[in-house]
């Protein structure tokens, strides 16, 4: 019986699953876990290959699937809430690698150590009977977090702090999504009241935002949504050229560990 590649990731990750999808050729159907962080990824991979098998199933069914063809994908993604308590988001995604591995021939984890949740990885996902991988980059180390994912590696995230202190980093997810994620990780009680992030940001002594140009998302909506972030908090605009290169290697390796390589 074929064996699906399990993809696990979070929602700050959404154009980076997105984007490796869009570009494999071998991923012919896509069953995707439907939850209250779902809806914008599946607009975007319907968008972009309207002919693509793509299928939702829910979380209390996706262990029920039956995978009855080559190519197959079963994409999950978790909310950024999980962030909030390390030990709870390494549970909720080997949970979730637990539940689908009878399924998999392998999964890619789309984190990185993300607040050392996932710190010794091979020791967390040590249970899991199914070979798994992460975000690592051309050194093969795991990346800190979204933010090195788009920077290319933890070297190029270090350098990235060191040259540029009291800075703001977005992401096309996190500039369209900025209020929702400030309210997820509970900086803010009120999407439309930003008192409390402009409190934050004043404590942390943030001067600076920077757009993350990785070529991903939309780039009007991108350029409009960090304009919009610095002006709620009165900061100057920057921006950075970035990469995809950790997303792309690391999915790679994820179908060379379904290959037997």
């Amino acid at each position: 019986m074929p064996k699906a590649l399990g993809m696990v990731g979070c929602h700050l990750l959404e154009d980076e699953m997105v984007h490796v999808l869009d570009h494999d050729k071998d991923a012919r159907v896509i069953f995707l876990v439907s939850n209250g962080v779902s809806d914008t990824i599946e607009h975007k991979l319907r968008s972009l290959q309207p002919e693509r098998d793509l299928h939702l199933v829910s979380e209390e069914n996706v262990a029920d699937l039956i995978i009855d063809q080559e190519g197959t994908v079963i994409l999950w993604q978790k909310p950024i809430e999980l962030h909030l308590l390390p030990q709870e988001l390494r549970d909720d995604v080997v949970s979730s690698l637990r539940l689908i591995e009878p399924l998999c021939g392998a999964i890619m984890v789309f984190y990185g150590l993300c607040g050392n949740a996932f710190r010794n990885f091979e020791t967390v996902v040590q249970c899991v009977h199914v070979p798994v991988c992460s975000l690592t980059d051309h050194r093969g180390e795991m990346v800190d977090d979204c933010i090195g994912t788009a920077m290319g590696g933890t070297e190029e995230y270090l350098h990235l702090l060191r040259s540029h202190p009291g800075s703001f980093y977005l992401t096309p997810m996190w500039a369209s999504n900025w209020r929702r994620f400030f309210h997820d990780i509970r900086v803010i009680e009120d999407e439309k009241n930003l008192d409390g992030a402009k409190y934050v940001f004043q404590f942390m002594g943030y001067k600076d935002t920077f757009k993350l140009k990785t070529g991903l998302g939309d780039g009007e909506s991108f350029d409009r949504n960090v304009l919009e972030f610095g002006s709620c908090f009165d900061l100057r605009v920057g921006e950075i050229n970035c990469t995809t290169t950790v997303a792309e290697r690391s999915y790679l390796r994820a179908k060379e560990l379904m290959a037997g390589k």
